[in-house]
């Protein structure tokens, strides 16, 4: 009898251990999580106080050190060493950080932007976008054949003062086109490119612009109408190219 009672006992001991050991394990797990975000806390507070302390005697020395980096152009050091006395949120350091942050951003547009004309520009692309243009021209002509057309890629910075007098010319106010503008008029009045300022800014100043575009010729001859026997009008256009705003495309002059 005592055996048996026993045993009902201990069976109602492992009963009860079971019940409770998820709750115990819960329990345990939230205790480590409040543990380690009290160490978390402690560590950051000890990290604020470590990078204020050293701020307070040595901020000019970082701030110049800070200065001559940016000046050099090495953005990237910049946002590290700034980046240690992130805690301290200190606006002098902050300002410093962030125009290194921003300098680095228009780097890394520039590298994509750059493969992006390496890319796209081809002469391919100047085919479609001179048959784009003819059918601006001479929108009854529906379907034209590019059969006999000939294309030839061009050295983009020998036209860079031609390209920088378009690239003012968008900053003017729009002038309306009459109704029997000349073909270049018409055309360029039909397609508005759309870049990125800091691209549209480097074209326009910068002393060799020239991964940020591309050139072609393309010659050939487009029929006047679609009906048979309309006589063939020769064209030779040129063509230049800069990354769209989209950064998907490349946007086309005349």
């Amino acid at each position: 009898m005592r055996r048996a009672s026993y045993l009902l006992f201990c069976a109602a001991i492992v009963a009860l251990v079971a019940g409770l050991w998820p709750l115990a394990g819960r329990l345990y797990g939230e205790y480590q999580r409040d543990a380690q975000l009290r160490e978390r806390a402690s560590a950051l507070a000890q990290e604020l106080a470590a990078q204020k302390a050293h701020l307070l005697g040595n901020k000019q020395s970082v701030l110049d050190e800070l200065k001559s980096l940016q000046a050099s152009g090495r953005h990237a050091d910049v946002m590290k060493l700034a980046a240690r006395y992130r805690l301290a949120d200190d606006a002098d350091l902050h300002a410093l950080f962030v125009r290194s942050a921003e300098q680095v951003s228009t780097q890394q547009l520039f590298a994509r932007m750059e493969q992006l004309v390496a890319k796209s520009c081809t002469g391919i692309q100047a085919m479609q976008t001179a048959s784009t243009v003819l059918s601006t021209l001479f929108p009854e002509v529906k379907q034209a054949s590019s059969a006999g057309w000939a294309s030839e890629r061009l050295d983009a910075m020998t036209l860079l003062p031609q390209i920088r007098d378009r690239l003012k010319a968008w900053a003017m106010p729009p002038v309306a086109v009459a109704k029997s503008p000349d073909k270049l008029a018409m055309v360029r009045a039909a397609h508005m490119p759309r870049l990125q300022a800091p691209i549209y800014q480097s074209l326009l100043t910068a002393s060799d612009p020239g991964a940020l575009m591309c050139a072609w010729r393309v010659k050939g001859a487009w029929p006047a109408s679609e009906q048979p026997g309309a006589a063939m009008k020769p064209f030779d256009m040129v063509i230049w190219y800069a990354p769209s705003a989209t950064e998907r495309t490349l946007e086309h002059d005349v």
